[in-house]
């Protein structure tokens, strides 16, 4: 009984992070077309939920020609590219800054909008700083 009960949860947690992966993916799509969506932290939450909940997802995500290299640099500790921080960063408080002026009136949600931002700029200048990758067929040209 009670291992039925631990693989039922196991299987509700798995969905939430499939769900959770899919919903992430989905916003970094269209943060890829729209400048006020950041791609990059949608499309490490998702990798981080698919790790979790299916590998099926996690390898087509790594195996992604624009995404992959970005996510397996970033999962192995190598860090990010500093072009991706500035426009993570740049992203992240230009659409906060925009929600707390059109639409935020609430001073405490607006406080913790930016105290979040604080915290994942911080986050993300903390993280090692990789040089852009250039493919081999352009290096010596």
């Amino acid at each position: 009984m009670e291992q039925e009960s631990v693989s039922f949860l196991s299987r509700i947690k798995k969905g939430a992070y499939f769900i959770v992966g899919i919903s992430a993916l989905i916003l970094g799509a269209i943060g890829a077309f729209l400048p006020v969506l950041p791609t990059t932290p949608f499309v490490l939450l998702s990798a981080w939920c698919f790790i979790r909940s299916s590998d099926q997802f996690y390898d087509w995500l790594i195996g992604n020609e624009r995404f992959g290299k970005t996510i397996e640099d970033y999962h192995n500790g190598r860090g990010i590219t500093k072009n991706i921080k500035i426009r993570a960063v740049l992203m992240m408080w230009t659409t906060i800054t925009i929600s707390v002026y059109f639409f935020i009136t609430n001073l405490h949600l607006t406080a913790f909008m930016y105290l979040t931002a604080v915290s994942v700029t911080f986050y993300i200048y903390r993280q090692p700083t990789l040089e852009e990758y250039i493919p081999d067929a352009k290096i010596g040209e």
